[in-house]
């Protein structure tokens, strides 16, 4: 981004404290690439012979849940050496926005799990089971993205 001031054209500068590994997050073309994924699997679901919708939706909630739930709340550091440890005992989730809590970003990706268990419900109404098991795999990407949970290891799992 450039902004003009009073001298002139000036180049935009980065935060040092940004996190290059995770800065990404709050772009907007990264929210549409994110939502056309989720919803390019569900096509590829039906294009592999699943035409029951609830089935589909489910497959894709699940699928979901886990990925997220793995690659947010799981991996601990960055894949970088820049930040000299900084960031080695903290998740990807953690890791957004500098650990400022309900900002944008975050809020963004609360809400898609939410959606995906609402979509998901409303096709798999009538069968139990499934609605059961969208209700608990998204429980574990939901609840994990609460402020409250911030830093939280259960148990001590992930220490």
């Amino acid at each position: 981004m450039i902004k003009l001031g009073t001298e002139g054209i000036i180049p935009h500068k980065i935060e040092p404290n940004m996190n290059k590994s995770v800065v990404w997050t709050g772009d907007k073309f990264f929210w549409c690439l994110y939502v056309f994924i989720i919803f390019g699997f569900r096509i590829f679901l039906g294009m592999l012979g699943i035409s029951d919708p609830g089935t589909a939706w489910t497959i894709t909630t699940v699928v979901h849940s886990f990925v997220t739930f793995f690659a947010f709340h799981w991996i601990k550091g960055t894949p970088f050496q820049f930040d000299q440890g900084r960031y080695e005992k903290l998740t990807f989730w953690e890791q957004i926005d500098d650990q400022v809590q309900n900002t944008w970003t975050r809020k963004f990706l609360l809400i898609i799990p939410i959606v995906l268990l609402l979509i998901s419900s409303h096709y798999t109404k009538e069968n139990f089971r499934f609605y059961f098991l969208n209700v608990v795999c998204s429980s574990f990407v939901i609840i994990g993205k609460f402020p409250l949970m911030h830093k939280v290891r259960i148990l001590r799992i992930n220490k």
